[in-house]
């Protein structure tokens, strides 16, 4: 269907602008190899997008229902996209009354001013922002399902039009996070006379980076990433794709919070694995173990809140402990792979295989 293709043409080309970021920003200082991966694997996921999109609702949609939900979500991203360029023309504006604006609006001022400090506190406030996506993506589903059936609609199924609601809504968040984010790396094409970092709005810039840790200024948000992985599970049951969701917020937010705590409670105790593994970092027991349970909870609970027709007892039961164990043995291995993307797919595609095979 050519209706797709506007929605494919979006992400695509913000593929194309991550990847043109990321080969910019990898020289620059404390940058390593892997920093250079993990960007081209964020810039990649946009490309992934794109492939998944058109399978995003289930194969039984009416066709002339689906060829309007993809126009609808297609006009809808233009009115995201004409949002984008009226708050950076009302910059502008702001900016031709000062003739000072530019300089005082500096990307190397603002970073020296930001402070290295990263306490329990910021972590908790960071990943309790991140607990609003999924929150929405349920009340979203909940709302399209709810409709269906107070409405008595028959040209569309519940699942559908929740799924229909999450795009349009998801979506929009995305390419808002990820123009703003754009704007702002923008800076670093300031020798080529590229930069438009002075056009993003104070407001936004503070929104952008207020729960970051300073080495992230000089990358992509991990909010955009995250948004990211969720796309790949579109097409499963919405089982799956909850369960994706809730473990990339919950289960990591129950993991480190717990973690940083018993650090503070108990200093250099409960740590695994040592100092001595190549990819060290100071984790401890308690974390894993909430890491563990939320996952589980978080698996069964979908599964049962949201059963996936001809799905075995055992992968019910069996398959929230195997997503867990998963979780868990990527938490301490902590590969140089983004978390933000890695355990959200990794888990999904253990989810989705003891649906298949257990």
């Amino acid at each position: 269907m050519l209706s797709e293709i506007p929605m494919q043409i979006y992400l695509l080309a913000f593929g194309v602008i991550y990847v043109v970021i990321s080969i910019r920003i990898r020289s620059l200082p404390g940058k390593s190899g892997h920093d250079f991966a993990n960007e081209l694997i964020n810039a990649g996921m946009w490309f992934v997008g794109a492939a998944i999109y058109p399978f995003s609702y289930s194969p039984g949609i009416d066709p002339d229902v689906k060829n309007y939900f993809h126009l609808f979500s297609d006009l809808a991203m233009v009115g995201i996209f004409l949002i984008i360029i009226v708050i950076v023309a009302r910059q502008r504006l702001l900016m031709s009354r000062d003739p000072g604006f530019v300089k005082r609006k500096d990307f190397e001022a603002f970073a020296a001013t930001f402070s290295p400090e990263y306490n329990l506190r910021q972590d908790m406030a960071r990943k309790a922002f991140h607990l609003l996506i999924p929150a929405f993506v349920l009340a979203m589903y909940l709302l399209g399902t709810a409709a269906v059936s107070w409405l008595g609609v028959d040209f569309v199924s519940g699942h559908d039009l929740g799924i229909f609601l999450i795009i349009n809504c998801g979506f929009g968040g995305l390419f808002l996070f990820a123009a703003a984010d754009v704007v702002r790396l923008s800076y670093f094409f300031k020798d080529k006379g590229l930069s438009i970092f002075h056009l993003l709005p104070t407001t936004v810039l503070n929104i952008l980076t207020k729960r970051m840790h300073k080495r992230e200024l000089y990358t992509f948000i991990p909010t955009v990433l995250i948004l990211q992985s969720f796309i790949p599970f579109l097409p499963a049951p919405f089982s799956v794709f909850a369960t994706v969701t809730l473990i990339a917020s919950i289960s990591d937010a129950a993991a480190s919070i717990v973690g940083k705590a018993s650090q503070q409670a108990c200093p250099d105790r409960y740590i695994f694995p040592s100092s001595r593994y190549r990819y060290y970092k100071k984790k401890t027991v308690p974390g894993y173990i909430a890491g563990f349970l939320a996952t589980l909870f978080i698996t069964w609970l979908m599964l049962v809140a949201f059963p996936v027709p001809g799905a075995s007892l055992t992968s019910v039961v069996v398959g929230p402990i195997i997503v867990a164990s998963i979780f868990v043995i990527l938490d301490v291995l902590s590969l140089p792979v983004n978390d933000n993307i890695l355990n959200p797919i990794l888990c999904g595609l253990a989810m989705l295989a003891c649906l298949l095979f257990v």
